[in-house]
């Protein structure tokens, strides 16, 4: 008669896993031989580094060109009239044309249409 298997007691059993998940912690923390001795594909599909003098080159002439632009902006001509319906006496309209009499309000369309695409064009950043 085959008699039964007896249950190891819990603090045997006990020891063996302690042993078991050991094992398995000593092996994920050690590299293959295959990892050490060759690269892995993405790093030979990626390209170079780039030198630090390179890095720090870049990044200042980057610097450069923002430094350009704002003082571009800055120093731009912007139009000096409070609000779009005056008119100064003497100036000419955007697009110096003969008009004969009519230049007055040609200057007041004109500037009315440019405070409306400014304020649309304000907007959108805005949202």
């Amino acid at each position: 008669m085959n008699k039964k298997k007896q249950p190891a007691p819990r603090r045997v059993t006990k020891r063996i896993e302690k042993e078991v998940k050991k094992g398995l912690k000593k092996a994920a923390t050690e590299k293959p031989l295959i990892a050490r001795v060759f690269p892995k594909l993405s790093s030979l599909l990626s390209p170079s580094p780039k030198k630090k003098a390179q890095k720090q080159e870049e990044s200042l002439t980057g610097m450069l060109s923002s430094m350009t632009r704002k003082k571009a902006k800055s120093r731009k001509k912007v139009a000096k009239r409070a609000s779009p319906k005056e008119g100064i006496v003497g100036s000419t309209p955007a697009n110096p044309h003969s008009e004969g009499l009519r230049w007055m309000k040609t200057v007041q369309k004109q500037t009315v249409d440019s405070s409306k695409k400014l304020s649309k064009k304000l907007s959108k950043r805005k949202a």
